[in-house]
This record gives C-alpha cells, structure tokens and sequence, in this order.
C-alpha cells in the first residue's frame, strides 16, 4: 500500500471523523495513524464535539423572545390604532358641519305685541344663531343676520327642528338677511351670496369681519407641514444618534396631522365650525401616528438577533 503525505492526510481526517470517507480511503487513513502521531492528536480533536457557550445560547434565546415581545406589542397597537381611527373617521364624517342653505330651511316672521320681531325657522338645522351687524342709532342700518348648519347624522337619521329667535326691536330692524357660514362676508360686499329674508331692498355692506377662525386650519397646516418638513430632515442628518427617534416623533407627528385634515376638511383651507373641525383633527392625529410609527415596527425582521 502506498504511503500518503501527511498534507493528504489532513484533507481526509474531516471526512474521516465522520465517516464519510470511500473504504479505500479508509484503509489508507488507518493504515497512516500508527505512524504519525500528530495526524492521530488531529483525529482526536476533530472527534471530540463541539461546545457551544451556554451563556452565547441564554443571549441568543433572551434576544429571540424580546424580538417576539416587541413585535406583538407592534403589532397589537398598529390593530389599536387602525380601529381608532375607523371610529374617529366614522365619527367625523357624520358629525361634521355642513352649511345649510337658505331653499332648505323655512322661515315665519312675526310682529309681537310688545313691538319685539321674531322668527321661526323649520328645516333639518342642528345650530341656528342670530347676530346683529350694525348698531341701533337713528339712520343707522341694523341688519340681522341668521345662520345655520347641519350635518349628515342628522340629515341621514335627525328629524325637523324648529328654533324660534328674537331679532330686536321691530323698527329698528332694517332687513333680515340668511347667509350660510361657509359664505365669506367682508366689508367690501353686500352680503355676497345671502339671501335677503325680511326688509325692503337695500343694499348693505357688512360692519363686521372674521377671517382669522375659518382661516385658521390653514395656519395649522402650515406648521404642520414645517414641523413635518424640518423632523424628516433632521431625522436624515442625525438617523445613527440618539435623538434621531425624537425628529422622527416631530416628524411623524406633522405628517399625521396633515393626513387627519385630509380626512377632515379635504383640501379645503377654511371651516365653518373650528372648535369641532380642529378636535375631529386633533382626535384623528393620534390614531394616524400610532399607524405610522409601530407599521415599520410591526412588519421588520433584524437580519442579526
């Protein structure tokens, strides 16, 4: 039998060990041990099994279940928080107030004996307020103004309502106007889209002007969108730091605000009701930013545990 180099010999232990070896090739392997000893210590070494650390398999298994630990809470608030919003969209969409036109309402003017003007108004209103523009002095123009609006919940499943209002004394009324509160009334038009309800013809400017609160969502979504803008840049500059979770917030936090308008308002920058509209916003936000901010969480697997 030929004799076989101790490099050989080296390359067929492995295979050697595990019995994987040709019966030729074995009887080459047992045939050189005796001679060599150093192939024989290599044999021995290559039997003897492999221990795996026990505190690297604890780590491996403690860093498996917090994995799993995290994923479930990522998931179970990205499900919390998927039904918040259905709720609060739901709720929106039939809570939000639509202005009421004037065809839809029917109004009764009527002359008390105490010289007192009163109206009655009949239609599917939910809110109808009355204000006067202009000041009762002789030769001044007094007009009252009426307003109203509803929503679909109440247009869908509401019945008539029938709201009486007290307008003032009678001769110091001029005209009675109904003008629905998504009209803009300024001081340079007479009413412009209002319909004159009571009162000879005239034409009358309005005294008082209001463009901050049905302007005001465009406000906050132009913070928003800075705060969005300026959070995801900040996050890109410092994403390996620490404070990179922190713009990521600010960021998020824009971004769901931006989204909560859309469903809200749309693409429309001004309301008729900014206490409602802005807590439906402030309400849907919330929900919003738990989809954002636990969806990756929910979904990502680390290469490496």
């Amino acid at each position: 039998m030929n004799e076989i180099s101790c490099g050989v010999m080296g390359d067929l232990l492995p295979l050697y060990a595990e019995n994987m070896t040709s019966p030729e090739s074995a009887a080459l392997v047992e045939a050189h041990l005796p001679t060599c000893p150093q192939c024989a210590q290599q044999l021995e070494r290559l039997r003897q099994p492999v221990k795996i650390p026990a505190d690297t398999a604890e780590l491996h298994l403690v860093r498996m279940k917090y994995y799993l630990w995290k994923r479930t809470v990522a998931i179970c608030m990205l499900l919390l928080s998927i039904a918040l919003f259905a709720m609060g969209f739901a709720g929106a969409w039939l809570l939000h107030p639509i202005a009421v036109q004037a065809e839809e309402l029917d109004f009764d003017f009527e002359r008390q004996s105490d010289e007192e003007l009163t109206v009655t108004i009949t239609g599917e209103a939910i809110d109808c307020s009355v204000w006067l523009d202009g000041e009762a002095e002789e030769g001044a123009s007094v007009v009252a103004v009426i307003q109203a609006h509803t929503n679909r919940f109440n247009r869908y499943f509401g019945e008539k309502r029938v709201w009486t209002k007290n307008l003032g004394r009678f001769d110091a009324i001029n005209a009675v106007f109904y003008v629905p509160p998504d009209v803009e009334i300024d001081a340079n038009n007479d009413y412009n889209g209002g319909k004159m309800l009571y009162g000879a013809p005239m034409s009358v400017q309005s005294a008082t002007w209001f463009p901050l609160p049905r302007l005001a969502p465009a406000f906050y979504l132009l913070c928003a969108g800075a705060a969005c803008a300026a959070g995801g840049i900040l996050w890109l500059v410092f994403r390996k730091r620490k404070a990179a979770l922190l713009f990521q917030i600010i960021a998020l936090l824009g971004a769901s605000y931006l989204l909560a308008h859309l469903c809200v308002l749309g693409t429309s920058l001004s309301t008729i009701n900014l206490s409602f509209d802005f807590c439906a916003m402030a309400a849907l936000t919330v929900p919003i930013f738990g989809i954002l901010f636990t969806l990756p969480r929910a979904f990502y697997h680390p290469r490496k545990l």
